[in-house]
């Protein structure tokens, strides 16, 4: 695989640096918005099931970016997530987190897309 790119299932490779481009955006996000959903479909190509989901607003769709895998906690209170990957371990290898953000689905969004440039 070429330096500073990532591929995922059968998804199309994407950049590194575009990913964590969208991340910083979902950082400084004060709500979930379709124009960040779109922009994660945009970045990440198709990803199941193959329509633009609520993302950034619904924890059900945050879910379906967690690599295949992995697990995660979340923290209502203090929105926080993270995304560990547990396979073969005693103990998980945390892969990505997020905490403080304005909503829990955010926080989820952001650890999954980080979980997906550092696996």
């Amino acid at each position: 695989m070429a330096r500073g790119r990532i591929g995922y299932g059968n998804n199309l490779f994407m950049s590194e640096q575009r990913i964590r481009d969208l991340i910083a955006k979902l950082e400084a996000a004060t709500e979930g918005s379709h124009e960040l959903d779109g922009l994660i479909w945009d970045t990440l190509g198709p990803v199941k099931p193959r329509s633009i989901h609520r993302y950034t607003s619904s924890l059900d769709a945050a879910l379906t970016l967690v690599p295949e895998g992995c697990d995660v906690d979340m923290q209502t209170r203090k929105r926080y997530a993270m995304v560990a990957d547990w396979r073969g371990r005693d103990h998980g290898v945390p892969l990505g987190s997020s905490i403080g953000v304005a909503t829990l689905p955010l926080a989820l969004c952001i650890a999954a897309l980080k979980a997906r440039v550092d696996q």
